[in-house]
Protein backbone atom coordinates (compact mmCIF):
# COMPACT_ATOMS: atom_id res chain seq x y z
CA UNK A 1 0.00 0.00 0.00
CA UNK A 2 1.06 3.41 -1.04
CA UNK A 3 2.12 5.52 2.25
CA UNK A 4 0.77 8.79 1.34
CA UNK A 5 -3.13 6.68 1.57
CA UNK A 6 -2.14 4.80 4.67
CA UNK A 7 -4.64 5.09 7.57
CA UNK A 8 -1.61 5.58 9.80
CA UNK A 9 1.33 7.84 9.16
CA UNK A 10 4.05 10.25 11.02
CA UNK A 11 4.55 13.63 10.67
CA UNK A 12 7.47 15.31 11.89
CA UNK A 13 7.74 18.66 13.04
CA UNK A 14 11.41 20.46 13.56
CA UNK A 15 12.17 24.35 14.12
CA UNK A 16 13.90 25.66 10.92
CA UNK A 17 16.16 28.19 12.85
CA UNK A 18 18.24 28.32 15.98
CA UNK A 19 15.50 26.75 18.76
CA UNK A 20 12.95 29.49 20.28
CA UNK A 21 10.73 29.16 17.27
CA UNK A 22 7.37 28.03 19.12
CA UNK A 23 7.70 24.43 18.37
CA UNK A 24 6.00 23.27 21.52
CA UNK A 25 2.96 26.26 20.85
CA UNK A 26 2.22 24.59 17.40
CA UNK A 27 2.54 20.83 18.67
CA UNK A 28 -0.08 21.94 21.49
CA UNK A 29 -2.09 23.64 18.25
CA UNK A 30 -2.11 20.27 16.05
CA UNK A 31 -2.18 17.72 18.91
CA UNK A 32 -5.63 17.07 18.56
CA UNK A 33 -5.27 15.92 15.17
CA UNK A 34 -2.82 12.89 16.42
CA UNK A 35 -3.19 9.82 18.50
CA UNK A 36 0.87 10.10 19.86
CA UNK A 37 3.22 12.94 20.33
CA UNK A 38 6.84 11.35 20.01
CA UNK A 39 10.10 12.83 21.08
CA UNK A 40 13.25 11.58 19.45
CA UNK A 41 16.21 14.06 20.23
CA UNK A 42 17.51 15.82 22.97
CA UNK A 43 17.06 15.76 26.73
CA UNK A 44 15.94 18.65 29.77
CA UNK A 45 18.38 21.00 27.99
CA UNK A 46 14.84 21.45 25.13
CA UNK A 47 12.38 23.93 27.54
CA UNK A 48 9.17 23.72 25.95
CA UNK A 49 6.57 26.20 26.82
CA UNK A 50 2.71 25.99 26.39
CA UNK A 51 0.50 29.21 27.34
CA UNK A 52 -2.97 28.17 28.85
CA UNK A 53 -5.97 29.99 30.31
CA UNK A 54 -4.43 28.95 33.18
CA UNK A 55 -0.88 29.47 33.41
CA UNK A 56 2.09 28.05 31.62
CA UNK A 57 3.56 24.84 31.75
CA UNK A 58 7.10 24.35 31.22
CA UNK A 59 8.25 21.06 30.20
CA UNK A 60 11.80 19.88 29.20
CA UNK A 61 11.52 16.14 28.73
CA UNK A 62 7.07 15.39 28.63
CA UNK A 63 6.37 15.74 24.92
CA UNK A 64 4.01 18.68 24.51
CA UNK A 65 0.49 16.83 24.06
CA UNK A 66 0.17 16.64 27.49
CA UNK A 67 -2.91 18.98 27.69
CA UNK A 68 -4.53 16.95 25.39
CA UNK A 69 -5.92 13.27 27.46
CA UNK A 70 -6.81 11.09 24.51
CA UNK A 71 -3.49 11.84 23.18
CA UNK A 72 -0.41 9.15 23.89
CA UNK A 73 3.13 10.53 24.49
CA UNK A 74 6.50 8.33 23.60
CA UNK A 75 9.84 9.20 24.75
CA UNK A 76 11.84 7.47 22.05
CA UNK A 77 15.62 5.61 22.07
CA UNK A 78 17.14 8.97 20.76
CA UNK A 79 16.34 10.98 23.83
CA UNK A 80 18.52 11.03 26.76
CA UNK A 81 17.14 10.98 30.55
CA UNK A 82 17.74 13.22 33.45
CA UNK A 83 15.82 11.06 35.82
CA UNK A 84 15.39 13.73 38.56
CA UNK A 85 14.18 16.63 35.85
CA UNK A 86 11.74 13.95 34.46
CA UNK A 87 10.73 12.99 37.40
CA UNK A 88 10.27 16.53 38.63
CA UNK A 89 7.77 17.34 35.67
CA UNK A 90 5.81 14.21 36.20
CA UNK A 91 5.02 15.14 39.72
CA UNK A 92 4.40 19.10 38.91
CA UNK A 93 1.87 17.66 36.29
CA UNK A 94 0.28 15.45 38.51
CA UNK A 95 -0.09 18.06 40.74
CA UNK A 96 -1.90 20.32 37.92
CA UNK A 97 -4.14 17.28 37.50
CA UNK A 98 -2.54 15.74 34.36
CA UNK A 99 -1.85 12.07 35.08
CA UNK A 100 0.08 10.25 32.93
CA UNK A 101 -0.15 6.81 33.60
CA UNK A 102 -1.27 4.95 30.35
CA UNK A 103 -0.42 7.77 28.64
CA UNK A 104 3.38 8.57 28.67
CA UNK A 105 5.77 5.38 27.62
CA UNK A 106 9.33 5.77 27.69
CA UNK A 107 12.01 3.55 25.46
CA UNK A 108 14.52 1.62 27.74
CA UNK A 109 17.35 2.07 25.74
CA UNK A 110 17.32 5.51 26.12
CA UNK A 111 20.62 6.57 27.68
CA UNK A 112 20.81 8.14 31.44
CA UNK A 113 22.35 11.64 31.98
CA UNK A 114 24.75 10.47 35.12
CA UNK A 115 26.00 12.45 37.58
CA UNK A 116 29.89 12.67 35.60
CA UNK A 117 28.18 14.08 32.72
CA UNK A 118 26.53 17.10 34.48
CA UNK A 119 30.27 17.65 36.42
CA UNK A 120 32.11 17.96 33.20
CA UNK A 121 29.22 19.81 31.52
CA UNK A 122 29.33 22.36 33.92
CA UNK A 123 32.99 22.69 33.69
CA UNK A 124 33.28 22.57 29.62
CA UNK A 125 30.07 23.22 28.11
CA UNK A 126 29.94 27.11 29.30
CA UNK A 127 32.01 27.72 26.83
CA UNK A 128 29.50 27.10 23.99
CA UNK A 129 26.63 27.86 25.77
CA UNK A 130 25.31 24.57 26.56
CA UNK A 131 22.46 24.34 29.43
CA UNK A 132 24.66 22.24 31.38
CA UNK A 133 22.23 19.68 32.16
CA UNK A 134 24.97 16.78 30.95
CA UNK A 135 23.47 15.91 27.51
CA UNK A 136 26.66 16.49 25.17
CA UNK A 137 28.26 14.15 27.87
CA UNK A 138 25.73 11.75 27.98
CA UNK A 139 25.50 11.29 23.87
CA UNK A 140 29.00 11.22 23.79
CA UNK A 141 29.84 8.38 26.36
CA UNK A 142 26.75 6.34 24.38
CA UNK A 143 29.71 6.96 21.37
CA UNK A 144 32.66 6.27 23.21
CA UNK A 145 31.31 3.63 24.70
CA UNK A 146 34.06 2.59 27.56
CA UNK A 147 36.10 4.81 29.67
CA UNK A 148 38.94 3.94 32.09
CA UNK A 149 38.04 -0.20 31.08
CA UNK A 150 34.62 -0.05 32.13
CA UNK A 151 31.08 1.04 30.04
CA UNK A 152 30.46 4.27 30.56
CA UNK A 153 26.79 4.46 29.04
CA UNK A 154 24.00 3.62 31.04
CA UNK A 155 20.69 2.88 29.52
CA UNK A 156 17.50 2.68 31.79
CA UNK A 157 17.18 -0.98 30.58
CA UNK A 158 20.66 -1.38 32.82
CA UNK A 159 18.34 -0.28 35.54
CA UNK A 160 15.31 -2.64 34.61
CA UNK A 161 18.39 -5.74 35.09
CA UNK A 162 20.12 -4.59 37.74
CA UNK A 163 19.57 -1.17 39.22
CA UNK A 164 21.91 -1.47 42.30
CA UNK A 165 24.59 -2.72 39.68
CA UNK A 166 23.69 0.36 37.35
CA UNK A 167 23.18 2.89 39.92
CA UNK A 168 26.99 1.41 41.91
CA UNK A 169 28.70 2.17 38.10
CA UNK A 170 27.57 5.56 37.87
CA UNK A 171 28.96 6.19 41.14
CA UNK A 172 32.11 4.98 40.37
CA UNK A 173 32.64 6.55 37.13
CA UNK A 174 31.93 10.21 38.87
CA UNK A 175 34.05 9.42 42.21
CA UNK A 176 36.55 12.81 41.61
CA UNK A 177 33.10 14.32 43.22
CA UNK A 178 33.06 15.39 46.76
CA UNK A 179 31.45 12.14 48.73
CA UNK A 180 28.76 14.27 50.59
CA UNK A 181 27.63 15.88 46.89
CA UNK A 182 27.88 12.60 44.92
CA UNK A 183 25.89 10.41 47.66
CA UNK A 184 22.90 13.67 47.85
CA UNK A 185 22.89 12.95 43.74
CA UNK A 186 22.75 9.30 43.68
CA UNK A 187 19.67 9.18 45.92
CA UNK A 188 18.02 11.67 44.27
CA UNK A 189 18.09 9.38 41.33
CA UNK A 190 17.09 6.56 43.25
CA UNK A 191 14.34 8.29 44.52
CA UNK A 192 13.43 9.55 41.27
CA UNK A 193 14.03 6.36 39.23
CA UNK A 194 10.75 5.59 41.46
CA UNK A 195 8.95 7.71 39.44
CA UNK A 196 10.10 6.94 36.45
CA UNK A 197 10.31 3.33 36.15
CA UNK A 198 6.54 2.69 35.67
CA UNK A 199 6.33 4.67 32.47
CA UNK A 200 9.36 2.47 31.03
CA UNK A 201 8.64 -0.37 28.28
CA UNK A 202 10.98 -3.10 27.37
CA UNK A 203 9.50 -3.36 23.58
CA UNK A 204 11.09 -1.89 21.28
CA UNK A 205 8.06 -1.85 19.15
CA UNK A 206 5.74 -0.16 21.47
CA UNK A 207 5.63 2.77 18.96
CA UNK A 208 5.67 0.79 15.95
CA UNK A 209 2.32 -1.44 17.27
CA UNK A 210 0.37 1.37 17.63
CA UNK A 211 0.90 2.45 14.40
CA UNK A 212 0.14 -0.80 12.81
CA UNK A 213 -3.39 -0.32 14.93
CA UNK A 214 -3.46 3.07 13.09
CA UNK A 215 -2.12 5.45 15.37
CA UNK A 216 -1.25 8.98 13.33
CA UNK A 217 1.96 9.84 15.61
CA UNK A 218 3.00 13.55 15.64
CA UNK A 219 7.03 13.74 16.09
CA UNK A 220 8.05 16.50 18.03
CA UNK A 221 11.80 17.90 17.50
CA UNK A 222 14.19 19.36 20.10
CA UNK A 223 16.38 22.42 19.42
CA UNK A 224 16.42 23.26 15.84
CA UNK A 225 18.00 22.10 12.00
CA UNK A 226 20.93 25.04 12.32
CA UNK A 227 21.70 23.21 15.61
CA UNK A 228 22.10 19.91 14.31
CA UNK A 229 25.16 17.80 15.54
CA UNK A 230 26.71 17.26 12.23
CA UNK A 231 25.02 19.85 10.01
CA UNK A 232 25.27 22.94 12.13
CA UNK A 233 28.49 25.53 12.74
CA UNK A 234 30.74 23.53 15.31
CA UNK A 235 31.29 23.85 18.35
CA UNK A 236 28.21 25.86 18.62
CA UNK A 237 25.71 22.96 18.19
CA UNK A 238 23.78 20.29 20.85
CA UNK A 239 24.73 17.35 20.45
CA UNK A 240 22.01 15.24 18.81
CA UNK A 241 20.36 15.53 15.29
CA UNK A 242 17.77 17.62 14.73
CA UNK A 243 16.61 17.37 11.17
CA UNK A 244 13.66 15.80 10.51
CA UNK A 245 14.82 12.25 8.76
CA UNK A 246 16.32 11.41 12.20
CA UNK A 247 12.76 11.49 13.67
CA UNK A 248 12.54 7.64 12.35
CA UNK A 249 15.91 6.61 14.08
CA UNK A 250 15.37 8.52 17.35
CA UNK A 251 11.64 8.24 17.64
CA UNK A 252 11.82 3.84 16.40
CA UNK A 253 9.48 3.83 13.84
CA UNK A 254 10.32 2.68 10.59
CA UNK A 255 10.69 5.83 7.73
CA UNK A 256 8.20 4.26 5.63
CA UNK A 257 5.72 5.56 7.53
CA UNK A 258 6.28 9.34 7.25
CA UNK A 259 3.73 11.71 5.62
CA UNK A 260 4.63 15.22 5.52
CA UNK A 261 7.67 17.26 7.53
CA UNK A 262 6.06 20.75 8.96
CA UNK A 263 9.12 23.34 9.53
CA UNK A 264 8.86 25.89 12.71
CA UNK A 265 9.91 29.49 12.00
CA UNK A 266 9.63 33.25 13.59
CA UNK A 267 9.99 36.24 11.47
CA UNK A 268 12.88 37.68 14.21
CA UNK A 269 15.46 34.87 14.27
CA UNK A 270 17.02 34.84 17.51
CA UNK A 271 19.47 32.45 19.13
CA UNK A 272 20.60 31.33 22.94
CA UNK A 273 24.51 31.15 23.52
CA UNK A 274 27.43 32.01 22.22
CA UNK A 275 27.23 30.60 18.62
CA UNK A 276 27.41 32.80 15.61
CA UNK A 277 24.68 34.25 14.07
CA UNK A 278 25.35 35.08 10.06
CA UNK A 279 22.35 37.68 9.67
CA UNK A 280 23.39 39.73 12.77
CA UNK A 281 23.68 43.41 12.20
CA UNK A 282 26.45 43.75 14.62
CA UNK A 283 28.03 45.75 17.20
CA UNK A 284 25.77 49.24 17.76
CA UNK A 285 23.12 48.28 14.64
CA UNK A 286 22.27 45.74 17.30
CA UNK A 287 22.53 47.33 20.40
CA UNK A 288 20.11 49.70 18.94
CA UNK A 289 17.88 47.45 17.33
CA UNK A 290 17.47 45.31 20.50
CA UNK A 291 17.03 48.60 22.49
CA UNK A 292 14.20 49.51 20.51
CA UNK A 293 12.31 46.16 19.89
CA UNK A 294 12.73 46.13 23.61
CA UNK A 295 10.54 48.83 23.80
CA UNK A 296 7.97 48.40 20.80
CA UNK A 297 7.54 44.70 22.30
CA UNK A 298 9.02 43.36 18.89
CA UNK A 299 8.46 39.50 18.53
CA UNK A 300 7.64 39.08 22.55
CA UNK A 301 6.07 35.64 23.69
CA UNK A 302 2.98 37.28 24.55
CA UNK A 303 2.19 38.63 21.83
CA UNK A 304 2.29 35.42 19.44
CA UNK A 305 -0.41 33.87 21.60
CA UNK A 306 -2.56 36.69 21.74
Amino acid sequence: MNTATRAAYADVLVGLQYGDEGKARVVDHLAGEYDVIARFNGGANAGHTIVTPDGTLRLRQVPSGVLHPGVALYIGSGCVIGLQQLASEIEMLAGQGINLAGRLTISDRCPIVQPVHFLSDRQDGGQIGTTGNGIGPCYADLAARMRGGERSACQIRDLLLDEGSAFERMARLAAQDSDEELSIFMDGMRQAWRVVKPFVTDNPAALLERVERGARVLFEGAQSVMLDVVQGAQPWVTSSHTLPSYAFVGGDLPCQYHRKTIGVAKAIVSRVGSGPLPTELGAERSEAYCARAGREGWGRADEAVR
